[in-house]
């Protein structure tokens, strides 16, 4: 179980995947197990197995709550939002669960994904005043008032999400403080923040985006 849990820790999710499948074939009535390999079918697109084992995980022990807070992920998800509040409501009853940010984070995911977007500013805040160094937090907070159009604040919350996401691999946080800079009125710290990620991340989902609109920028500084 370990090393499938530390193997999906590292992207490695067909590994995590076979370790896990050996760990529950020893002992299939592990609640634990059963929702680290909920998780791993997941991430490789299973997520019909991922809820199958998250709810056999809960009915082995109904009070593990990251089994339940992990199924409210997969029903966001998939875009079933009824069963994600339903289960959320429960997670949130479980005052022992010391996972706090995460429990808010999904809470804030739940409302942005449906774009009730003022509802989702608190969930995501309350999520980094418990951890103040998630990533994810920081990052869909500054989404979230990049979609309200409050622009400056937007740009000094992605801006402070870049700090924390630069181990993720992902341009998003950068690409999107680009765009709140420039629609805030600061052409020049848009154009910076295009440049950096041009420099960062050469394969990014972003990347030509970036270029073009750098250019746009610049014509206009």
């Amino acid at each position: 179980m370990q090393s499938g849990i530390s193997l999906y820790d590292a992207g490695r999710y067909p590994e995590a995947l076979k370790e896990l499948l050996r760990a529950y074939k020893l002992n299939p009535h592990s609640a634990p197990i059963a929702n680290a390999l909920g998780l791993a079918y997941h991430a490789r697109g299973r997520s019909d197995l991922g809820i199958k084992y998250l709810k056999e995980s809960l009915e082995i022990d109904p009070g593990y709550t990251e089994a339940r807070n992990n199924l409210v992920r997969i029903y966001i998800d998939i875009k079933s939002y009824k069963s994600a509040q339903e289960e959320l409501a429960q997670v949130k009853k479980d005052l022992t669960y010391p996972a706090l940010d995460r429990v808010y984070m999904n809470e804030g995911l739940l409302y942005f994904e449906q774009s009730e977007f003022d509802r989702a500013l608190t969930p995501f805040s309350k999520a980094i005043e418990y951890a103040r160094d998630n990533c994810s937090a920081h990052h869909y907070y500054g989404k979230t008032l990049f979609e309200l159009k409050r622009y400056k604040d937007a740009a000094d919350a992605l801006d402070k999400a870049i700090t924390f996401c630069q181990s993720t691999g992902s341009d998003e946080p950068h690409y999107l403080s680009a765009l709140a800079h420039y629609r805030a009125g600061d052409k020049r710290k848009a154009a910076v923040r295009f440049e950096e990620l041009i420099q960062l991340y050469p394969n990014g989902a972003h990347y030509d985006k970036s270029k073009a609109l750098l250019e746009l920028v610049k014509k206009e500084l």
